[in-house]
């Protein structure tokens, strides 16, 4: 949904009966494949995160 800015459904707030999101058709109509390109679900972002500011509780070195 934050990856191609995508909306959300309508909210079961304002009346929203039986509705489901679901992906419905994705390849193209002759060519049998997916074409590059095609907004699907994946990967956002390719930079590792590091978090600052964490508490080490304890270091099993048996593994480590």
């Amino acid at each position: 949904m934050r990856r191609y800015d995508f909306r959300g459904g309508p909210s079961d707030k304002y009346g929203a009966v039986k509705f489901h999101r679901k992906r419905s058709t994705v390849g193209a109509g002759r060519k049998h494949k997916i074409l590059s390109g095609k907004r699907m679900a994946g990967l956002m972002g390719y930079k590792l995160v590091m978090m600052k500011g964490l508490n080490v509780w304890r270091i099993n070195t048996k593994y480590n």
